[in-house]
């Protein structure tokens, strides 16, 4: 007999805004998440369009732990946005500052 156990998830959306302080260029920018329970939708990080916003698509598990937001620079550093213990709802707009 074969068993399988499907966990449950949660689809979860984020439009998300990466703005600069000092006005800096924030467009192509790879934004992802990570966090126990968390998997990302789809086979392509999204990237920031040229003024800054982007939509994270991921699924949380039914006890998440705390979800981290990054950011991938143009030089390549991964570079932690903020971490956050609980989403308020299935979407939700967030806005992230950098230097």
């Amino acid at each position: 007999m074969l068993c399988s156990f499907l966990i449950p998830t949660i689809e979860t959306s984020v439009t998300g805004h990466l703005r600069s302080k000092s006005h800096k260029d924030v467009s192509g920018f790879t934004v992802f998440v990570k966090g126990t329970g968390v998997s990302m939708i789809g086979l392509d990080m999204p990237h920031t369009d040229k003024n800054g916003n982007f939509i994270l698509a991921f699924n949380v598990g039914s006890e998440p732990g705390d979800i981290s937001f990054y950011f991938v620079n143009k030089l390549h550093d991964t570079l932690l946005l903020n971490r956050v213990n609980h989403l308020i709802s299935e979407t939700t707009e967030m806005t992230f500052w950098i230097k």
